[in-house]
């Protein structure tokens, strides 16, 4: 529907694990780093929740 009013090639909201529409906020980059942190200092396990649709798998894929 909105695809070709806005010319786009694929639908950016379907799968929301494609890393080709990461966008690096403020946030997602500090939620990041943090789980970043935990993974390379051997923390043992980190959280990270949200609201669905807000972008936690593909932060996760990120990884």
């Amino acid at each position: 529907m909105y695809e070709s009013y806005w010319q786009l090639t694929t639908r950016p909201f379907d799968n929301g694990d494609d890393s080709r529409f990461y966008f690096p906020s403020e946030s997602h980059q500090g939620a990041l780093l943090k789980l970043r942190y935990a993974v390379e200092n051997r923390r043992g396990g980190a959280l990270l929740s949200g609201a669905a649709g807000l972008g936690k798998t593909l932060l996760a894929n990120m990884l």
